[in-house]
């Protein structure tokens, strides 16, 4: 019963966590909240029936208790059983406490009786030996055979003590067999009685907790008017307008979520009708209807900043459109898409379905209108070509096919990276920093010009080698990275010359 009693508790324990779990969600509305609300009414009856069985089961009155406590009528259980327990335990300890003095008293007497016969034996063979050597007209014996023939005599009387307290427990245990006897027959009686009073109980307590049980089949039967209602609405419901308006409904819900996702990216770009589209680059893109209507503008220009123009840049030929290079000063990017009751699917051909398509209008850019310009972000100092901002003002501007500098500054290339290719494999080697160099992040150093290093790792994949370096012949190591393009080889002669 207990086990059931907990079997059930674990039972109600489960569908009152999957109600609490059913409770918390965000339940839609129409028919879905009908649905989760009938599975809800239903556990939970089904919960307050386990947990009325439980109760019923497991109360001060329930047969659990009542088996467990041992409660009978007319008379009381414990009491006489444990008066029954008494007088058994009081026979058992005595019985037990006779049958341990008898083995005790008959251990004593063999070892007694063993002792008078050793004893008994040493003194025969000292009596003759004493004989044999009393002078004539002596017949005293000595003082070691008076001892032995007291020790015997003492003996002889402790075996009696035994033998006579032997006897006396022989008798004691043969009475106290005959008078236990009609005492252990009515204690048995009384144990038989109480046995069949608690089978009785436990035949009718087990009853008692099957009608606990039949009525958890019989009471489902009663159902409340709430259920019975969330029934009775199911059954009559118009399935197919039912199941119509919640498609419809779940349509609407995507086409908000579209809406919102991609109003952002659909102001950025023109919607313009396949129809009216052609394959030319330069071909201006006319607005949409639906533009119009709004009143709003449909081309996004972009300015365009000095870019370098090549084949590879262009979707056709530059031929194509180098004639209207002058008009291509701005980027026009035609956005088409597909209307709002349609869905597109990704990886589509944009030529056979109402795809996304971009067209992309480059202009013309010759080699000789782009001039020196510096870079758009920072430059490192060891970087070659690196230039001082008055270094930059002095030069003139020159195009790009003087090459007389581009080849001295090739070289200077060539010969640095050579140089670097070699140490970047090297290591345990000094060597010297080639210019200052401050560093970027915590783990580079920061180099003066003509500092000696002790490179302990070659150059990694971003060419930056590992060693330690330190300002005075006393101040502390300091350990980090450095670009191997700013240092060469240590030798006696670098550090004269520079």
């Amino acid at each position: 019963m207990s086990e059931r009693a907990a079997i059930e508790v674990k039972y109600i324990k489960m569908l009152q966590h999957w109600m609490d779990h059913l409770g918390h969600k965000s339940l839609p509305k129409g028919i879905y909240r009908e649905i989760f609300t009938c599975f809800y009414e239903s556990t939970k009856r089904v919960a307050d029936l386990h947990q009325d069985v439980y109760n019923r089961m497991m109360s001060g009155t329930g047969p659990y208790h009542v088996v467990a406590k041992k409660e009978t009528a007319p008379r009381d259980y414990h009491p006489v059983f444990e008066e029954t327990n008494q007088s058994f335990e009081q026979v058992l300890l005595k019985k037990r406490y006779l049958e341990a003095e008898l083995k005790k008293r008959k251990v004593n007497f063999e070892k007694t009786s063993q002792a008078i016969e050793e004893i008994e034996s040493q003194l025969a063979q000292r009596s003759r030996i004493t004989s044999s050597r009393l002078r004539p007209g002596h017949k005293r014996p000595t003082k070691k055979v008076d001892s032995m023939r007291a020790s015997v005599s003492q003996l002889r009387r402790q075996a009696d003590i035994d033998k006579s307290r032997i006897e006396s427990l022989m008798k004691e245990i043969q009475q106290f067999e005959v008078q236990s006897k009609k005492t252990l027959e009515g204690m048995n009686l009384t144990l038989c009685d109480l046995h069949k009073e608690r089978l009785q109980l436990m035949v009718e307590q087990t009853k008692r907790f099957e009608d606990i049980l039949r009525d958890l089949w019989e009471k489902p039967k009663c159902k409340s008017a709430k259920c019975e209602r969330l029934r009775s609405n199911l059954e009559d419901m118009d399935w197919e307008q039912t199941v119509k308006d919640a498609w419809e409904e779940i349509q609407r819900e995507a086409m908000k979520r579209n809406e919102v996702a991609l109003s952002g990216i659909s102001e950025l770009f023109d919607i313009v009708p396949s129809s009216s589209r052609t394959p030319g680059l330069s071909t201006p893109v006319p607005s949409s209807p639906m533009r119009r209507v709004e009143g709003a503008s449909n081309s996004l220009e972009m300015t365009i900043p000095d870019l370098l123009a090549t084949d590879e840049h262009s979707a056709e030929p530059q031929s194509s459109h180098s004639s209207n290079s002058d008009d291509s000063s701005s980027l026009t990017i035609g956005f088409h898409c597909s209307s709002s009751e349609s869905s597109v699917g990704p990886g589509g051909n944009p030529t056979g379905s109402d795809q996304a398509i971009e067209t992309i209008h480059v202009p013309d850019v010759t080699k000789e209108d782009i001039g020196r310009r510096s870079p758009p972000f920072r430059a490192r100092q060891f970087c070659p070509g690196y230039s001082t901002e008055d270094e930059q003002e002095n030069q003139a501007p020159q195009n790009l096919e003087d090459g007389t500098k581009i080849e001295r500054f090739c070289s200077n290339i060539e010969s640095r990276h050579a140089e670097g290719r070699e140490l970047g494999v090297l290591r345990n080697i000094r060597v010297i920093s080639l210019q200052s160099y401050i560093g970027i992040s915590p783990n580079e150093l920061t180099l003066k010009k003509g500092q000696i290093i002790k490179q302990k790792l070659g150059a990694d994949e971003d060419g930056y080698c590992y060693g330690w370096t330190r300002e005075s012949r006393f101040s502390p190591k300091q350990y980090g990275k450095y670009p191997v393009v700013i240092v060469k080889a240590y030798d006696s002669d670098t550090k004269t010359n520079h």
